[in-house]
């Protein structure tokens, strides 16, 4: 089993496992880690020259974070410092900017997510612009500020900061810095320098499935766990996992094997307390 704690990056000894790239044709990428401003510490990441230079024309860059596990109504935030270019005649638009967008098929398909009051401005149709126009985003300039994103969908996804420049006036670039994801359905608090649960709880994903299952066990301190597998009589039908395990995240896998489909119960039991949750096994 893997024992790990929810996902933040402060950019400071992480954020080697995002990967940056360019997006369209004809556009470049310019994400790199950098110290010219930061929120905290010394590291973030930027989109734009790697001086206080503006940024190039033609940019179509992501910033992808690494896959995280998710439920609805669980939180995204970071921190970001932004100077872009926006429109001087149109009220409320912008000529480049950055937006934020989720996959939950691995990166096949990608749709944009609004942060908590929306985005301030939108995109001023444009040909040379990588974006719809019309499509909502961050612009302007804009001092450090957190920016929060609630989320909506269940199980692994993607998540990625794009930022798109036309062929004409450029900025200095967007900054970001500080990445949490915060799952409300396992509450943790920081402890020590790592996110640790308040309490026991169990997820599975996929739900329904057909072939194999993740069982996700948030342990708040060092104790012995007990993951068994349980029919509607309540028969145990398999035993998981039966051993002690340190605050964190518990990761196992389960392959039904022979079974029946149908609805089953993973429960998790410690020395203090116990977590169930519903599977429906199909085949």
């Amino acid at each position: 089993f893997t024992v790990q704690r929810h996902y933040t990056d402060d950019v400071e000894t992480g954020g080697y496992d995002f990967v940056h790239y360019h997006l369209s044709d004809g556009y470049i990428d310019s994400w790199h880690k950098t110290s010219l401003r930061t929120h905290s510490g010394d590291f973030a990441f930027k989109c734009g020259d790697t001086t206080f230079s503006d940024y190039s024309d033609l940019i179509d860059a992501c910033l992808e974070l690494p896959e995280v596990f998710v439920s609805p109504g669980d939180t995204f935030s970071f921190w970001q410092w932004m100077d872009a270019e926006t429109s001087n005649i149109y009220h409320g638009y912008a000529w480049d900017g950055g937006i934020v967008e989720i996959s939950t098929d691995g990166g096949s398909h990608w749709r944009q997510i609004a942060p908590i009051g929306g985005y301030p401005f939108r995109i001023r149709n444009n040909p040379a612009s990588p974006f719809a126009a019309e499509t909502p985003c961050f612009s302007g300039r804009r001092n450090w500020e957190q920016v929060r994103f609630v989320l909506s969908d269940s199980g692994y996804v993607h998540l990625r900061l794009r930022f798109g420049t036309d062929g004409a006036v450029v900025r200095e670039g967007w900054y970001v810095d500080d990445f949490r994801v915060t799952n409300y359905g396992w509450a943790s608090v920081l402890e020590g320098g790592k996110w640790i649960p308040e309490r026991l709880a169990v997820a599975v994903s996929p739900n329904p499935f057909n072939d194999a299952a993740l069982i996700e066990i948030s342990v708040p301190k060092n104790e012995r766990v007990d993951v068994n597998i349980v029919d509607l009589a309540g028969r145990c039908v398999s035993r998981i996992y039966s051993g002690k395990a340190t605050p964190g995240i518990l990761k196992l896998r389960w392959t039904p094997g022979d079974i029946p489909a149908g609805v089953y119960f993973a429960v998790v039991r410690s020395e203090n307390s116990s977590a169930a949750t519903k599977i429906l096994y199909v085949k």
